[in-house]
Parts: structure tokens; C-alpha cells; sequence
């Protein structure tokens, strides 16, 4: 067994992103324009977002990162600027209106304070957000990646029928019926670890045999040796081996279903494993 290692109205977004507050964020990837703070409407109430975009073109897709318990931090928009040096358009939403827990009690209570419908609204309005970019190609597909929080919120915004072509799940709670699978329209890439104490494999395994049932596409890959967290380079569960694997995985599969025929090659940094 291996041990953890140390470690509403579509036609004025465009505007609201252009007279957005720009908060700059200095990018290391190459490839990538410097990431910027954005609103974005979502619902009744806009919310603060990290956008990332391909320093060449406005990205031939888009990509929301749902971030996890532990809010809109550097950590999750170093995600997004991999996600943009690939090629995508990048965005991460806020779902906790800017408070950043340091602490697992603190984390664990922002999460029940988010209502579902809400943080589905903010997903929506993301992605809605991705399309209205300048330059951004009539009828762009737009993926998600989400992860724990945001990647099972990520799965229950397309049961709903949210306009997301793709769904990347990193150890994100799935149903408890997995009967619900029935309405998936978009193909799920789910990546999970086999000693995930909040995630047991089992569960796993019913889901994955709900999607195959229902005829759903649908890659789960479970990890032997993978924590929660495993991704998270900031969380003590981290594994950079596990973690690199895995994000093979995600090139692999955005590529399949978001820009199907174009390599995915992109540069060294972002194709593999996020360095320590």
C-alpha cells in the first residue's frame, strides 16, 4: 500500500467580462495569457470567476473547472491555466463567494451552506460565459473538470440537462441511486482512488456498471494507491505519479470529445504531471 506524501442575459456577458475588475495572475505555463479575474452572471446574483485563455486564439473549446472544498485558490487556478495552455478557453467559478477555507471544519461548512440548484447556476453560467467570449466559435463545446465538490456537482449539472458535452469527475461524489445515470446526455470520465475512505470502490463500481447498463459513455479508472485528494498538490494525499497519470488521462479524453481530430499535444508542463 502506498502512504500519502507530504506535500441572465447572454448578450451582456461579454461585456460584464470586459469591464471586469482585472485582478492579474502571473502565469507559469507557457502558452497562456496572464489569468484574470472576471463576473460572471449566474442566476440572480453574479459571482467572481478565474478566467484562463490560450495565448493563441480564443481556444477551439472551453473548459469549466469546478474547484473542490477548498474554494477558488491558487492551487485550482494553476489547474485552469494547464487546462488553457492544452488550447480550451478555461474558467473557474466561485461557488463560495470568495472565502477561502483554511481549515477542514471551516471547508466542510461552506459546502453545506452551497445549495445544489445554486451551485448548478453557477456551472451554467460559466459555461454560458465561455461561449460569449470574443472570438469564441458559434455552438463551442464546453467540457467540465471537477473535482470532490465540484466534480459531483459538475455530474449532477448534466442529469439536469446543463449544455456540457463533457464531464471529467476527479473523486467527486456520485448518486446514491445510480438509477439517475439514465439521464446523462454527456460522455463522463470518472477518476477515483481505491483507499478514498469518503468514496468507498465499491460504490464505484455500481456506478460504473449503471453507466454501462444505461449505455452511457462513461471511463472510470480507479487508482491503487490513491487518497482523496490525490491531484491536489497542496493536500498532504497528493501523489505526483498517480497524479500525472491521471491528467493523461483528461488530454486524452478532452481532445476525444471536445475537439475531436486535433492532437493534444500542448506543452511539456501542461501535458504532464504538475511539478512540486
Amino acid at each position: 500500500m502506498t502512504s500519502p506524501r507530504p506535500r441572465p442575459v447572454r448578450s451582456l456577458i461579454p461585456l460584464v467580462l470586459l469591464l471586469a475588475g482585472l485582478a492579474v495572475r502571473p502565469c507559469l505555463a507557457e502558452g497562456v495569457l496572464a489569468g484574470s479575474t472576471v463576473d460572471i452572471p449566474a442566476g440572480e446574483k453574479s459571482v467572481k470567476a478565474y478566467l484562463a485563455r490560450p495565448a493563441k486564439g480564443g481556444g477551439r473549446a472551453g473548459v469549466v473547472v469546478a474547484h473542490e472544498r477548498w474554494g477558488l485558490n491558487d492551487q485550482i487556478k494553476g489547474v485552469a491555466d494547464r487546462i488553457a495552455a492544452l488550447g480550451y478557453a478555461s474558467i473557474v467559478p466561485d461557488f463560495f463567494d470568495g472565502k477561502i477555507p483554511s481549515d477542514a471544519g471551516r471547508a466542510r461548512d461552506l459546502v453545506r451552506g452551497l445549495d445544489d440548484g445554486r451551485g448548478i447556476a453557477i456551472l451554467e453560467g460559466a459555461a454560458a460565459a465561455l461561449r460569449a467570449l470574443p472570438g469564441a466559435p458559434k455552438g463551442m463545446p464546453v467540457g467540465a473538470v471537477g473535482f470532490d465538490l465540484g466534480a459531483r456537482l459538475a455530474l449532477a449539472a448534466v442529469l439536469k440537462g446543463a449544455n456540457l458535452q463533457a464531464v471529467v469527475m476527479f473523486y467527486g461524489a456520485i448518486p446514491d441511486d445510480p438509477g439517475e445515470v439514465g439521464n446523462l446526455k454527456a460522455p463522463v470520465l470518472g477518476l477515483f482512488g481505491d483507499l478514498d475512505s469518503s468514496i468507498p470502490v465499491e460504490g464505484v463500481r455500481k456506478f460504473e456498471s449503471a453507466l454501462a447498463k444505461a449505455g452511457k459513455t462513461a471511463t472510470i479508472k480507479i487508482f491503487p494507491g490513491a487518497f482523496h485528494s490525490f491531484f491536489n498538490e497542496q493536500r498532504s494525499s497528493y501523489d505526483r505519479e498517480i497524479a500525472g497519470d491521471a491528467w493523461n488521462h483528461v488530454i486524452r479524453f478532452l481532445a476525444d470529445h471536445l475537439a475531436p481530430g486535433v492532437s493534444p499535444d500542448g506543452p511539456a508542463e501542461a501535458r504532464g504531471s504538475r511539478p512540486r
